[in-house]
């Protein structure tokens, strides 16, 4: 008996977290966008038309589907966190986002070669490269510098 209360309790708290850390998306308006994102996508994607605004929760970020393609991803001071285009590959001009360090390293080492996305993290940025079968993962420093590759 107490085995089976322990599983309860167990089953139970586990429910409860998971529950908590769950995630919700929810549809916004294009203006409750953050300005800098409102900003970001008035620079590099004009005359793009929004198809999809969504804010997600607990964490505060918002995704953005636009018309061409793009997906894009913001944190709650609506700087841009992500930038995705599979189909596609990201245009020069918006991964002139990246440091220009960056930026370089790409055209000099990988001209021609479709970028799918960029990520920026704590510690700089990562670039995931269309090198089918595989994805090769580029990682960056916050300073643009080259840091390692991981073939996926």
């Amino acid at each position: 008996m107490k085995k089976l209360m322990m599983v309860v309790i167990f089953l139970t708290g586990a429910l409860f977290t998971f529950s908590a850390t769950k995630s919700s998306e929810k549809p916004i308006p294009f203006e409750k966008l953050p300005k800098m994102a409102q900003e970001f996508i008035h620079t590099h994607f004009k005359g793009v038309n929004v198809v999809k605004c969504e804010v997600e929760s607990p964490w505060t970020q918002f995704d953005v589907r636009m018309a061409n393609g793009y997906d894009l991803e913001f944190d709650r001071s609506g700087n841009w966190t992500e930038i995705e285009n599979e189909k596609g590959g990201i245009s020069s001009s918006i991964l002139s986002v990246l440091p220009q360090r960056t930026y370089s390293y790409l055209q000099s080492n990988y001209s021609g070669i479709s970028v799918e996305k960029i990520e920026r993290k704590k510690k700089g940025f990562k670039v995931t490269l269309n090198t089918r079968p595989e994805e090769t993962e580029l990682y960056f420093s916050n300073d643009g510098r080259f840091l390692n590759k991981k073939m996926d």
